[in-house]
C-alpha cells in the first residue's frame, strides 16, 4: 500500500463524513467503509478534563502493533509519559485539538525492539462542537529498518 493512497483515502473519507461540521463525530466514522486501510490506523480517545489532555489508545491495527513492537490498545499516555513507541506523533495531537484540522507528518522513531521506524502519517480529529476533539485517528504508512 502506498502512503499517498492511505492518506488520501482517510482524508477523503473524513471530509465525506464531516459534511459541513468542523470535524466528524467519532460515532459517524465507520471503519468498515475504509476496511482496506483501517489496519494501518490507530485511534486514541482524548480526555480534556485536566490541565493537559490525556490520551488512551482505543484501537491499533495489527500491522501497526507489529511495527510499534507491541499493541498499545488500552495504554493511557500524556505529554509527561517518558517513553513509548511513537511518542513523536503525540506532539502533533495538541495541534489537532486546537486547530481541529487534519495534519500530515513524517519522521522516525525507535520501536520497543530497537528498530528504526520511518513513517508518514495522516492525523484526523473527531468530536463534536460542544465537546471539541474527543478522538484522534492516525493512519500510518511506515517501514522498519
Amino acid at each position: 500500500m502506498q502512503e499517498q493512497r492511505l492518506t488520501r483515502r482517510l482524508t477523503k473519507y473524513w471530509e465525506l463524513v464531516r459534511k459541513q461540521a468542523d470535524f466528524p463525530e467519532n460515532i459517524k466514522f465507520n471503519a468498515a467503509a475504509i476496511e482496506d486501510v483501517w489496519p494501518y490506523c490507530f485511534r486514541v480517545g482524548v480526555n480534556n478534563r485536566g490541565k493537559k489532555p490525556v490520551f488512551q489508545y482505543e484501537y491499533m491495527g495489527e500491522p501497526i502493533a507489529e511495527i510499534y513492537g507491541k499493541d498499545l490498545t488500552g495504554l493511557v499516555v500524556d505529554q509527561s509519559t517518558k517513553q513509548f513507541p511513537g511518542k513523536v506523533l503525540h506532539y502533533k495531537f495538541s495541534e489537532i485539538i486546537t486547530g481541529k484540522k487534519p495534519l500530515s507528518d513524517d519522521g522516525h522513531f525507535i520501536n520497543d525492539h530497537g528498530n528504526l521506524i520511518k513513517y508518514r502519517a495522516c492525523i484526523l480529529p473527531l468530536g463534536t462542537a460542544e465537546k471539541g476533539v474527543t478522538h484522534i485517528i492516525v493512519g500510518l504508512s511506515c517501514r522498519k529498518f
